[in-house]
């Protein structure tokens, strides 16, 4: 009957345990507060990562988003060491679970932080082959200590092992189609020795013909710009 139907249904909702919402059950020894997606672990890694594969360049060194890691990474730290020692050698399953999820958060946030301090002297690398031993403002500025400190170093080995082989092997970066290249002068530049001994007094709106290997870098530095010699 009905009446018996409805009895039996009330006897299952009397007997059916209320679920607990998730802020404030306890994970692996330590309560979960109900926070914002921001504050979640992993989120400043994953962010520090995107901003620096959105551009092809060299952004600004993200100081805050690196020390924002750093203090999840303690912060893990700490709720595992006191998961472990509420669990007294004896973890239960759901301690066992929530050991093991920050465990793997923790590592995703290190190798997230990995990337981004070696793309990060990728780059550096890449701008002493482009712009020489001195780098512009606008890079330099961009950079760390440590990085600048990097920069200093890997540009002392590579002028090392370019005397070594008499060679200069950041001149002609590209195959060059002809030895000499026509020139003009962006900006006062002063005297220039060139490889040949030459002194050449560069000044503003002058247009010269100079060995590529001469003013390849200076092109790249935005002193000189190529022009067409047939125009």
């Amino acid at each position: 009957s009905s009446s018996n139907c409805r009895r039996r249904t009330d006897c299952a909702r009397e007997q059916t345990p209320t679920r607990k919402p998730l802020a404030g059950r306890r994970v692996g020894g330590s309560t979960m507060a109900a926070t914002p997606a921001s504050s979640v672990f992993g989120s400043a890694a994953r962010d520090l990562v995107r901003e620096l594969y959105a551009t092809e360049t060299l952004p600004a060194y993200n100081d805050e988003g690196v020390k924002r890691c750093l203090q999840e990474l303690r912060a893990i730290n700490k709720e595992i060491d006191d998961s472990s020692r509420e669990a007294d050698g004896k973890p239960t399953v759901p301690k066992l679970c929530g050991l093991v999820s920050l465990h793997t958060t923790a590592m995703r946030i290190k190798r997230c932080l990995i990337a981004y301090t070696h793309e990060r002297l990728v780059r550096v690398e890449t701008l002493r082959w482009e712009y020489g031993a001195v780098l512009p403002a606008r890079w330099s500025s961009r950079l760390s200590r440590k990085e600048e400190d990097y920069s200093k170093a890997y540009g002392d080995a590579l002028a090392e092992y370019m005397r070594s082989v008499d060679l200069d092997v950041t001149a002609d970066v590209q195959p060059p189609r002809q030895l000499h290249v026509m020139v003009r002068v962006r900006r006062a530049i002063g005297e220039v020795v060139l490889a040949s001994g030459q002194a050449v007094n560069m000044q503003p709106g002058t247009t010269l013909l100079l060995r590529r290997s001469d003013a390849e870098a200076l092109v790249r530095r935005g002193a000189l710009e190529e022009v067409d010699a047939d125009a």
